[in-house]
Parts: C-alpha cells; sequence; structure tokens
C-alpha cells in the first residue's frame, strides 16, 4: 500500500472490495446497473450435467487492495476450502473443496460442493424454509466433483471453524422476504459460547467500498450481542482488507470491502 488515500479519510475506517458491497451504497444509478453484463458461467464452467453459476455482477475497482489477486489460479490448492458465488443472488453462499488440480491441456479445478446439515433444535429459524444459509454446519453428500475452468466464481478461501472475526453481511430480525431484506454490515469482534459480539459497520463519505465502525447520537456502547441461536441472521463473510498506513495513516482502522460480495441493492445509489 501506498499513501495515496484521501487526506479527509476519518481515521479508524475499512475500505471494502465493491465487488461484495449492496448497490445504493456505490453511487452507481439504477439504470447503469440495468447495463452492466452480468457473465453466465456457461463458458467456463463444465461439469458432467452442466450446472451453471453466475458470476458477481461487475462492479467498481477497490480503491486500496486488489480481491482479484486473491483468486487467481496461483493462488488455489488441493484441500483449500474456498466460499463459491450462488447462481441465486450472485453472493459468497456456497461453499466447496479443492479435491485435485489440472494444469495441462488447460487449467481444471476440481471441486467438491458442501451442503447444509439439519439444522439443531435451539436454531431460530426462518418461516421461509428456502432462504439461504450461508453460516453453519456444512458436509459432503456425495463424492461427485464439479469442474471449473476458470476462478471467477470463487470468492474467498474460507476457514472451516464457528464464525471467527472478519466482516459479514446479516439479515435484520423483523422480516422473513427475502426481497424486502435491508441487509447490515457488521464486523464480528468477539465470540464465546452463547453470543457473537458485532459492530455495524457504514460507508464513509466519499468512498465507494471503505466502511468504519457506525456511530450512532446517544450510543454509548457500539457492541451488539447476537445470540448464537440466531446464527442463520449471518448471510455469508465479505472479503475485507484492514487499512492502516493508506491515506497517510488517516484511514487507520476502516475496511476496505470486496464489493463481490455485496448485495446488488447496496451496490446503486443515483
Amino acid at each position: 500500500m501506498t499513501e495515496m488515500e484521501k487526506d479527509d479519510v476519518p481515521e479508524g475506517s475499512f475500505e471494502l472490495d465493491p465487488a461484495s458491497l449492496p448497490t445504493y451504497q456505490l453511487g452507481v444509478s439504477a439504470s447503469s446497473i440495468d447495463q452492466r453484463a452480468i457473465t453466465n458461467l456457461m463458458d467456463s464452467v463444465n461439469s458432467a450435467e452442466n450446472w451453471v453459476a453466475l458470476v458477481p455482477y461487475q462492479v467498481h475497482e477497490p480503491e486500496f487492495y486488489k480481491f482479484a489477486d486473491e483468486r487467481s489460479p496461483e493462488k488455489f490448492q488441493i484441500g483449500q476450502y474456498w466460499a463459491i458465488y450462488s447462481d441465486e443472488d450472485a453472493l459468497p453462499q456456497n461453499y466447496g473443496k479443492i479435491k485435485k488440480i489440472d494444469l495441462l491441456p488447460e487449467f481444471v479445478l476440481h471441486v467438491a460442493w458442501f451442503y447444509t446439515c439439519p439444522l439443531p433444535k435451539s436454531t431460530i429459524q426462518w418461516h421461509d424454509k428456502t432462504m439461504p444459509i450461508g453460516c453453519g454446519l456444512f458436509k459432503f453428500r456425495n463424492s461427485k466433483l464439479y469442474k471449473y475452468t476458470a476462478t471467477n466464481n470463487f470468492s474467498h478461501v474460507v476457514a472451516v471453524e464457528p464464525l471467527k472475526k472478519g466482516v459479514y453481511k446479516i439479515y435484520p430480525r423483523t422480516s422473513n422476504n427475502l426481497e424486502d431484506f435491508e441487509y447490515e454490515i457488521v464486523e464480528i469482534v468477539d465470540v464465546s459460547d452463547n453470543y457473537v459480539d458485532v459492530q455495524f459497520l457504514a460507508l464513509v463519505k466519499g468512498f465507494n467500498s471503505v466502511y468504519m465502525t457506525r456511530v450512532e447520537e446517544e450510543e454509548d456502547d457500539k457492541v451488539v450481542k447476537i445470540c448464537v441461536s440466531e446464527h442463520l441472521r449471518f448471510s455469508h463473510q465479505i472479503p475485507a482488507f484492514r487499512l492502516t498506513e493508506e491515506r497517510g495513516g488517516s484511514s487507520r482502522g476502516f475496511w476496505e470491502l470486496d464489493l463481490a460480495g455485496m448485495p446488488l441493492y447496496l451496490l446503486c445509489i443515483d
């Protein structure tokens, strides 16, 4: 990183990867979103059943960190677990394990998919049973491998462990209709046996993908506790890079988010 950030970036901000962010926060008009090319993986994902998923929408390039470099072919290794963009909403809510990599005559990833396990009885569930589950327990259902000849369907490497610190998208408590959701972006700051402590993030003015801890008036404690029984509220992890010396240090502590992991509506603001 270099000292090229804006001088007016508040200290403690984060830059987010624009590809992972909701559209209304990106300064992109709705009309321009409609005209953006949505690439289909038909030409890059091959399987016995011609399974196809959507690549994330084309969005602004990140301002500080090149998230795309983290999913270049040389980054993939056998045994890694990767988040994969969903064909339903183009968010990284699916998961797979790299089982084999072919380099010649062409680059091919052989991936085993994970599927969700039955939910514990203590879990507070959605009324809509078709709601996607991005955080929880997963398992292999069969030995079938899917073949990918490109890496643009993959978001980031994931750790096979309970929720860990990082930036996540969460659902509100009140709605059960996926189309009505207004998502929140949070940073997990602590995890215990009973609660996940989070801080809500807000877009930093003048940026497309930089987020900082949201400061509410009359709010003494910025940390909100979410009961582990509500873990379905966590949609998925968003790749994020913690800023330090960018903009001469004025952005220290902020996050830059990967906008490819963000809901489309957060990316489109007139």
